[in-house]
């Protein structure tokens, strides 16, 4: 009797193939003797992640923190610069003068830039009217109220000293070599005006600096109008603060010349040659005999010398209050 192979397995099922069960589970059988969980990873897996993580990490972690690091300094450079500019005025704009134009001093705090406190406001009512006074903000206080008092690295810069803005740096200590302070050196805002009075008479002849003259130069002191006057020839003023100031040459009482001139600091002179014309016989007593020179020809002119003096120029001219740089 012949027996019929039975491929059924106990239990009563029939083997399933390989194709059937990938479509009834959605999984391919492993081979014999593979079993592997689809549902994690191994320990060691997660020790080389840990580790590759580790060195990317120590690889890129310094340069980022240098980028974040100079982005803040770049930023307190350009922020020194735009407070101290806010002082003195800008580069980029000839004929701004900032806090000191209008004060006749450098701020005592950075907050006298946004904030006038009890300074006195401004006023055109003066001599030539040439402003004066507090005419803020000089400054974008910036997002918050505050926001101008710190540096790219959100910490207070040092208090105003010799017109210089200082900021700590990266090391948030002050008097460092990373430093951040500008202008690199302590700035002269003051300067030298040197004031000539050429008085031309009828026939074309020129007398400088004749005796009998007044000259008065006015300018901001604390916000108020002040006044400094030279007597007697040279004309020359000292420490005259960085801004505009009206300068007026008087005769016997009466004002004969006037211009308004820039002082632009630095230890710098300017020199000003302020014209009056008439006969002889108009100038103050003594003025006839007593010129610094006569004629037209040419002769010595302004000179600079950081400062240090300033020649008296000659030469014919026209009207009265030409001053020239």
């Amino acid at each position: 009797m012949t027996r019929r192979h039975d491929s059924r397995v106990a239990g009563g099922q029939w083997p399933v193939a390989s194709s059937q069960r990938f479509f009834l589970t959605g999984h391919w059988p492993l081979p014999t003797g593979h079993y592997r969980s689809c549902n994690g990873i191994t320990l060691l897996e997660v020790a080389i992640m840990l580790a590759v993580l580790a060195i990317l990490a120590s690889a890129v972690t310094p340069a980022v923190m240098q980028r974040i690091v100079d982005a803040r300094v770049d930023a307190t450079r350009s922020e020194v610069k735009n407070l101290y500019e806010a002082m003195v005025g800008r580069e980029s704009e000839p004929g701004t003068f900032g806090f000191i134009g209008d004060m006749g001093r450098l701020p005592s705090t950075l907050d006298e830039l946004v904030r006038p406190g009890n300074l006195p406001t401004f006023t055109s009512q003066t001599v030539r009217n040439v402003g004066i006074g507090w005419n803020g903000p000089y400054i974008n206080a910036g997002v918050s109220q505050d926001d101008y008092l710190m540096d790219g690295f959100g910490r207070p810069y040092a208090p105003i000293q010799n017109g210089q803005v200082r900021s700590a740096g990266a090391d948030s200590v002050f008097n460092t070599p990373d430093d951040l302070v500008y202008p690199p050196n302590p700035p002269l805002v003051n300067g030298r005006v040197a004031v000539v009075v050429k008085h031309q008479n009828e026939d074309g002849s020129v007398l400088v600096d004749p005796l009998g003259y007044v000259v008065n130069l006015y300018y901001s002191n604390n916000g108020r109008q002040a006044v400094l006057t030279a007597a007697t020839p040279p004309f020359v003023f000292e420490n005259v603060p960085r801004g505009l100031h009206a300068v007026v040459v008087i005769s016997a009482g009466t004002i004969v010349a006037q211009d308004t001139i820039a002082s632009l600091g630095g230890g710098q002179t300017r020199l000003v040659e302020l014209w009056v014309l008439g006969p002889t016989s108009l100038l103050p007593s003594g003025g006839a005999d007593g010129g610094a020179g006569q004629g037209s020809g040419a002769g010595h002119g302004s000179g600079s010398d950081q400062g240090r003096g300033a020649g008296q120029g000659r030469g014919s001219g026209r009207g009265q209050g030409s001053g020239r740089q």
